[in-house]
């Protein structure tokens, strides 16, 4: 007597998941959790383990005044007084309006930094050529300074990295580069390139080229010593932020976190995002922190040529996000988080529930879900959302069929209605019935918190 196989149908238990722990570009798109997405925007770790929509934005110092026309560099003065290089010129805000410091300088990249004397606070700026110090209300020039763009203070010197070598003051003193026994020059014979950054950490000197790391330790010149370079490095001045005791910077691919020893990577996950830089325009890599978060902005694609993406790290789950947005600058004042936008904008970062007045749009793209057993054919009885939508955000689901995900069908789209606004959605699943693997793509425009996503799929084993 013959046997038939027959078709067998049954359900399996509901399977119930969250959308919140960010992109995972590491892993192939078969292998990545189904809370992770294979890629997103403009979503944030707010309300983990849910997907959440991130905070918005507004214009901030002087909203009816043109926007920079070229932003070159930013810096909070004694932590209050926002000072911009706008072009070649040196600007700061007094409260309703912008007020010139110095005109004239070289249009270039700013970098500043804070030293602060016996009797007073300078701000310093370098841009490789220009070397200027102002005390509140005179500018002054750093004539005997190297004309570098990277410097830093630390115990009352300010040092400036000059190509492969470090340029020590006197104490209390940035404008003496010269008198024997209290300044000095420490070459780094080790470098592999020129220097692209420094930065006081940790009671120590750090400084870099793109490809090596250099720890200088002492304090004076008896106690000054080298420490044997790392081999790693950072290709961005800007890309540097202590945050939480530990120091961030960028190496080539790479977001790289220090805390002694030697650095470890923190960015596998958005290493896609990360290779495809425009190397080209590296210097303009920025950081900044907020809360529990690291900012850092970057020229995306062949063809960017100013920072167009931003990736936020939560440093407490490790989650990363992206969000379509470029800066040059970011800076805090108090608790507040701000941003120069490359198109001259000034932002006050995660305020509010829109951009100025623009509602948020956004989108998750799950990885490939497919049946088990993988010999099946899959029919999805069932898909329940948990989501919390205000009045007049929109929800779309789709799904593509297709592993590039090239063509996507919507399957569900919705508008939250005054009276209607944590909701549990039964998405129509009919297209997916006998799909043996499919995508799916939460997208939609304003606030939206996603809580759970549950799934009853029927498995038709051959």
């Amino acid at each position: 007597m013959a046997y038939w196989k027959k078709r067998v149908s049954g359900k399996i238990t509901p399977q119930t998941f969250t959308l919140g722990e960010g992109i995972n570009t590491f892993n192939s798109i078969y292998t990545i959790k189904r809370s992770e997405a294979s890629d997103s925007r403009n979503l944030s770790t707010r309300e983990f383990p849910a997907l959440s929509v991130r905070l918005g934005s507004s214009e901030e110092f002087g909203t009816d005044v043109t926007p920079l026309a070229t932003p070159n560099g930013a810096h909070i003065r004694g932590g209050t007084e926002l000072h911009v290089v706008d072009g070649t010129t040196w600007k700061k805000w007094n409260g309703s309006s912008w007020t010139n410091v110095q005109t004239g300088l070289t249009d270039a990249k700013a970098y500043f930094v804070e030293f602060n004397t016996e009797t007073t606070t300078l701000t310093i700026l370098l841009n490789g050529t220009d070397k200027k110090s102002y005390d509140g209300s005179t500018v002054s020039d750093l004539t005997e300074a190297s004309a570098s763009k990277y410097a830093t203070v630390d115990d009352s010197r300010l040092f400036i990295l000059d190509d492969k070598s470090v340029d020590y003051s006197k104490v209390y003193d940035p404008t003496d580069f010269t008198t024997a026994e209290f300044t000095g020059s420490l070459t780094a014979t080790g470098m592999k390139g020129s220097g692209s950054g420094i930065v006081a950490y940790n009671d120590n000197i750090i400084f870099f080229s793109p490809d090596s790391m250099h720890l200088l330790y002492g304090t004076d010149s008896s106690s000054f010593q080298l420490m044997d370079p790392l081999q790693t490095g950072c290709i961005s001045q800007n890309s540097i932020t202590e945050h939480y005791s530990k120091l961030y910077f960028m190496d080539y691919d790479k977001f790289k976190v220090f805390t002694g020893g030697f650095p470890v990577e923190i960015s596998q996950k958005v290493r896609n995002f990360l290779e495809n830089i425009n190397y080209t325009y590296k210097e303009q890599i920025c950081s900044g922190s907020d809360g529990k978060y690291i900012y850092i902005s970057i020229p995306h694609g062949g063809a960017a040529t100013d920072n167009n993406l931003t990736l936020e790290y939560d440093v407490e789950t490790q989650i990363w996000n992206a969000i379509d947005k470029g800066y040059v600058n970011f800076f805090n004042i108090g608790e507040l988080f701000y941003g120069v936008r490359t198109n001259g904008v000034i932002e006050k970062i995660n305020t509010g529930t829109d951009d100025a007045g623009t509602a948020i749009t956004w989108y998750h793209t799950t990885g490939i879900i497919s049946p088990t057993p993988v010999r099946g054919d899959k029919a999805l009885s069932n898909i329940w959302i948990e989501v919390l939508l205000p009045t007049n955000s929109t929800l779309d689901i789709s799904f593509a069929s297709d592993v590039d995900g090239a063509v996507w069908t919507s399957i569900y789209t919705g508008v939250a209605s005054a009276d209607e606004q944590r909701m549990r959605i039964k998405v129509p699943t009919d297209k997916l019935n006998k799909q043996q693997r499919y995508r799916l793509k939460f997208s939609g425009t304003g606030p939206c918190t996603i809580h759970f996503v549950e799934m009853e799929e029927r498995v038709i084993v051959r």
